[in-house]
């Protein structure tokens, strides 16, 4: 996964994947993407996602259109 800079991972054991010390460039990104209610995947997960909730989830242009 990676629209926010995460790396694309499966996780089948949470226990243990939330055991291990993160370094702190992913825990930031986390942190940014959580801050700007942004999905923390990659351009196909963001797209899966938009479609799903039928509704845009990237940032659009900021002012007026």
């Amino acid at each position: 996964m990676y629209i926010c800079g995460i790396l694309s991972i499966t996780i089948d054991d949470w226990n243990k994947y939330l055991d291990i010390t993160e370094e702190e460039w992913i825990l930031n990104r986390i942190r940014e993407c959580t801050s700007t209610d942004r999905p923390a995947g990659d351009e196909t997960f963001a797209t899966r996602l938009e479609e799903l909730l039928g509704r845009t989830l990237r940032p659009k242009t900021i002012g007026r259109p």
